[in-house]
């Protein structure tokens, strides 16, 4: 705009083009000037760097060259004249400059228009790089060499000058050969730099050879060639991303390696007929602008009559500054596709050579080659693969290749060997793995149960105890045990061809016999004790079965009859936990014989005692009783006549229920003949189960009518207890010889209890013991009912301090004594006292009533730290 208007009126102030107004400001029409092109300059950075596309920066670059070449135009004739006012003024330096320094700087601004024309019509675009590159390149070398040369001249002036006095020619001389030394190492420095900046690299076609062949002979990992390959070539050529994509098919290519862009690229690379034909000639291949590639390079290696020479195609995208691919570029990446290819292909080869002798040597190829070699008959194959399983069972690698002997077997079309050694994998793995000696047991059993006999004719022998064990595993309760040790013991008194392997199942099932055959017994006994007792024995027998398995069977089999006797015993464990829990309820009838009512109103009733006891562990609830009474006629049940419940029976108790009833069969002529049928119907819960039933049956036998009471005269008289010495006192000597058996023994501190009902005599029995034993014991009565009717520990110990030094000798001890710290003073001093009187005698407390000490402690007036204390 500015120029439009300098060029329609020239008078305007700064006018650069009419010399005579810009010369009367120079210095102010340079500035101006200067600012006009900065800030175009800024503009063209900022689209440089936030919108052009690599072409457009191109196109940038070439004005700016433009720029740079008009802006020396300008400086060439505004800024000497403003800095020099000689060259203003008529004379030899305005000649030259005018003769010199115009042309210089017309010549230059020619260049603005050309750029301009390059960057519109983009002929010849990508020539600015180099252009910029050595303009740069020298630039820059002139300005380092010349502060280099100005840095050493003054070094050498100001500083060692003055000390060494040398002479300036020598100042000059190092200056001139420091930069002489140091112009080419700072222009390969300049060089590498300025040729990264610009992505114009010399590429060496045999240095790269030879670089890239040196590698391949080293790697021979297909993954690693091929990522070595794109990243060096990608790296090379400054490719937004390259690909490998190796051969499939005739025209199908899968993407194997990627480098650069994280874009999605296509996995797979669908060529034409043409693109195949010129790749496979080894040319290169440019792809249109809406493909994500650029280039497709083909990958070839030499190949038989019948080969494919496409092995794969690199395909690269377009470079990173815009600029497309040379000639000499294609030319080195088609001589590079070759030696590629053939790295490829030989990589191919050694990838499938590891990978045959990696199968070979792994469990599936073992697999392999042991099918080939081993008979498929049955009668023959089944040693073999009970050999292997024993191995198996300690090697891990052994139960990994019988693991694939199945999968070899039905590959060959071997069905019945498939299944043999399937099911003898998982016998071989149970010891790992106790689930999968189930599911071998069922995959042998069902094999041999589908045999025929005219293929196998041992099959049957070796299923009967085959299928014992895998009842034995697949038990629901314990109760199965029994009926399968039944089989066992059928199976093993059967004779057969004998074989190796059938005598080896017959121990194993002797073994599990031998270890439950005290279930045999369970039936018989009578209480929840004897039968808990039994299943505990049962369990320990099985238990040392599980540790300690019998030596002549194969670790196959020790792990089948182990995990036999771990269900086993699970079951079992079970079923004791619930006799535990179980409540066994068991009624008795009290009244077996009853005199024959009499009619008394409407009808005549009779009644019986019924004694319930649960002498299971568990607790009875919810219990309801209900008698009924059958006709010995009619065979038929009455009615119910009488009903009791009963809340709950804890373990061991009883409880008596009297039940009244109407009489079917009364007694007529013979009395003595006649009888009751009863039908107790007991219904209770426990924690085993709700709503159980018991049914009990007794009959009641008619007595006739009696005569006239008559009381029966009872010589015992109960009273106080017998004192010492009392001659009323008799018998008791069996309790007496124990007490003074067990007292006999001196080293014995044990404690003896006399339990028993009230009123049977238990305190004269201790009163007798006063003058009943010998004279070595010291007795001492103690009556816990009149012990410390004060409460606390302290009137206690002397209570019990008083009677003993009353039975010893001892003067009695002081209240006072015991009021601070009573078990001290008592432990301490009263009982050192008694020992020292006693001398070689023994002191013996008899304490009556002892739990009335108990119910102190209860009512909280007696230290329950006393119970210890006694001890």
């Amino acid at each position: 705009m500015m120029n439009f208007l300098w060029f329609l009126v020239p008078q305007i102030p700064l006018n650069h083009l009419y010399g005579e107004t810009a010369e009367r400001h120079l210095l102010a029409t340079f500035v101006l000037i200067t600012g006009c092109y900065l800030t175009g300059l800024y503009a063209q950075i900022y689209r440089y760097r936030h919108v052009s596309t690599p072409e457009e920066q191109t196109q940038t670059r070439w004005i700016l060259l433009g720029f740079a070449a008009n802006f020396i135009n300008t400086t060439v004739r505004f800024l000497p004249p403003a800095l020099f006012p000689v060259l203003s003024e008529p004379g030899l330096p305005r000649l030259v400059h005018i003769l010199l320094g115009f042309p210089l700087a017309n010549l230059a601004g020619m260049a603005a228009p050309v750029a301009i024309t390059i960057a519109l019509i983009r002929y010849r675009l990508w020539l600015i790089d180099p252009i910029l590159n050595r303009a740069m390149r020298y630039t820059l070398l002139t300005v380092t060499m010349a502060v280099i040369y100005g840095a050493v001249l003054f070094m050498t002036e100001r500083l060692l000058r003055p000390w060494l006095a040398l002479p300036p020619e020598i100042a000059i001389f190092a200056a001139t050969a420091t930069a002489a030394l140091l112009l080419m190492p700072v222009y390969n420095i300049l060089r590498h730099w300025l040729d990264r900046a610009f992505q114009r690299e010399r590429l060496d076609v045999q240095t790269a050879f030879r670089t890239l062949q040196e590698e391949i002979r080293t790697i021979i990992a297909l993954p690693e060639l091929l990522q070595r390959l794109v990243a060096r070539i990608t790296d090379m050529l400054h490719a937004t991303h390259g690909a490998i994509y190796l051969a499939e098919d005739v025209s199908q290519f899968t993407i194997a390696q990627r480098q650069g862009t994280s874009g999605p690229l296509p996995s797979s690379l669908a060529i034409t007929a043409e693109e195949r034909q010129q790749l496979e000639r080894g040319s290169a291949v440019k792809v249109p602008a809406s493909f994500p590639h650029a280039l497709l390079i083909p990958l070839t290696a030499p190949q038989t009559d019948t080969g494919d020479p496409l092995v794969g195609i690199l395909a690269l995208g377009r470079r990173s500054n815009g600029q497309p691919y040379a000639r000499s570029d294609l030319t080195l990446l088609e001589t590079m596709g070759v030696q590629a290819g053939t790295a490829i292909t030989v990589a191919r080869l050694v990838a499938v050579e590891q990978t045959q002798a990696a199968w070979r040597s792994s469990p599936a190829g073992r697999a392999a080659t042991l099918a080939e070699e081993l008979p498929t008959a049955p009668q023959a194959l089944l040693p073999q693969l009970h050999a292997l399983a024993t191995l198996a069972h300690e090697d891990l690698e052994t139960a990994h290749t019988l693991r694939h002997l199945a999968d070899a077997f039905g590959q060959r079309g071997e069905p019945l060997a498939a299944s043999l050694a399937n099911g003898y994998y998982f016998l071989a793995t149970g010891n790992r793995e106790p689930a999968t000696v189930i599911v071998g047991l069922r995959t042998l059993v069902t094999e041999l149960a589908e045999t025929p006999p005219t293929i196998w004719p041992e099959a049957a022998a070796l299923h009967r105890p085959l299928a014992a064990l895998l009842a034995g595993l697949e038990a629901v309760v314990w109760t199965d045990i029994l009926p399968i040790c039944s089989t066992m013991a059928d199976d093993i008194e059967t004779p057969v061809p004998t074989e190796d392997a059938v005598a080896e199942l017959h121990l194993a099932q002797q073994s599990l016999r031998s270890a439950v055959a005290g279930l045999a017994a369970y039936e018989q006994t009578a209480t929840v004790d004897e039968q808990l007792g039994l299943l505990v024995q049962t369990l320990d027998q099985l238990n040392t079965l599980i540790h300690y398995l019998p030596g002549a069977l194969s670790p196959p089999l020790q792990t089948l009859v182990q995990r036999v006797a771990e269900h086993w015993s699970t079951l079992l464990t079970r079923q004791a936990a619930a006799l535990r829990r179980q409540a066994q309820v068991v009624a008795t009838l009290h009244t077996r014989q009853l005199f024959a009512p009499q009619p008394d109103g409407d009808e005549p009733r009779a009644t019986v005692l019924l004694t319930l006891v649960n002498r299971g562990r568990g607790e009875a609830t919810q219990l309801r009783v209900a008698l009924t009474t059958t006709s010995t006629t009619t065979a038929e049940t009455e009615n119910e006549l009488s009903q009791q419940t009963l809340t709950r029976l804890l373990p061991g108790e009883r409880h008596d229920l009297a039940l009244s009833f109407v009489p079917t069969d009364m007694p007529t002529d013979a009395p003595t003949d006649s009888s009751q049928p009863l039908h107790f119907v007991i219904h209770y819960s426990d924690e085993e189960a709700a709503d159980k039933t018991l049914h009990y049956r007794d009959v009641v036998h008619w007595l006739p009518p009696g005569g006239q009471f008559q009381p029966i005269p009872n010589p015992y008289v109960a009273g106080a207890p017998l004192r010492p010495q009392s001659s009323t006192f008799v018998g008791r000597r069996g309790d007496l010889q124990f007490i003074a058996d067990a007292l006999a023994n001196r080293e014995s501190n044990m404690a003896l209890v006399l339990t028993g009902e009230r009123r049977m005599g238990k305190t004269s029995l201790l009163q007798q013991l006063l003058v009943k034993l010998d004279a070595i014991h010291v007795p001492v009565y103690l009556d816990c009912q009149a012990l410390a009717i004060e409460p606390g520990l302290a009137h206690l110990l002397f209570d019990l301090a008083e009677a003993i030094a009353l039975a010893v000798g001892l003067p009695t001890p002081n209240t006072a004594d015991f009021a601070e710290r009573p078990s001290a003073y008592f432990e301490r001093t009263f009982l050192p006292q008694v020992q020292q009187r006693l001398g070689e005698r023994r002191l013996l407390l008899l304490f009556d009533e002892f739990e009335e000490l108990e119910a102190r402690v209860d009512r909280e007036r007696l230290e329950p730290e006393f119970f210890p204390y006694l001890r």
